[in-house]
């Protein structure tokens, strides 16, 4: 069925091992056992360190091989980044919105909330507006850091992209960010609205 000779299979079941087939076995011992002593939990990076504590010379990339020959993946726990503060005496609005997340027309009402990115640069963050009718990004912004700046930037991009009528209605949590007088004070200045026709609106 493989056509290949009954001499020629003998053969290459009787024949020894290459050196290179030696030396990738050996290290595959040891990289699983490095893998299995860590419960599963180190990656190429920590393994290399270990093996190299215990006086094993070997290369990070012939160790990202050999794990994915093997098909060992480490157990990695995502690192948990706060965005949203609420320990702050600052005013929070009503909740206009009440959990109500339905509308019948675009622009009644926005959510927006702040979520991090992993990069090579470090920790980024996110801010979007969502327009509830459509479920559509009307607003964002990128920033490596967790200032007002950003969320305003992102509402001033939504504002410029859809122009909504008076009477908009801004749903976000009660984080800093969406409380500080400087993000409330900004955005009506530079939007042309002011606080009697562009609602604010903190979530629960």
């Amino acid at each position: 069925m493989l056509k290949v000779s009954t001499s020629g299979y003998y053969a290459y079941v009787s024949r020894p091992k290459s050196e290179r087939k030696k030396r990738r076995h050996y290290l595959d011992v040891l990289v699983k056992a490095a893998f299995e002593t860590s419960q599963c939990r180190y990656g190429s990076v920590k393994i290399g360190r270990q093996l190299i504590e215990q006086d094993h010379s070997c290369s990070r990339s012939g160790i990202v091989v050999s794990m994915r020959r093997q098909g060992l993946r480490s157990k990695v726990r995502r690192k948990f980044v706060v965005t949203t503060n609420t320990k702050h005496e600052l005013k929070a609005s009503p909740n206009l919105l009440n959990r109500n997340f339905q509308t019948n027309r675009p622009n009644v009402a926005w959510v927006s909330d702040i979520t991090y990115l992993k990069s090579r640069v470090g920790w980024l963050y996110l801010a979007v507006f969502i327009d509830l009718f459509s479920r559509r990004v009307v607003g964002w912004c990128v920033s490596p850091s967790l200032g007002h700046e950003m969320v305003l930037k992102a509402l001033s991009r939504a504002i410029w992209n859809r122009k909504p009528d008076p009477g908009l209605i801004i749903h976000s949590d009660r984080g800093i960010q969406y409380c500080c007088d400087g993000f409330r004070n900004d955005v009506f200045w530079n939007s042309g609205y002011n606080e009697k026709t562009l609602f604010w609106q903190d979530g629960d």
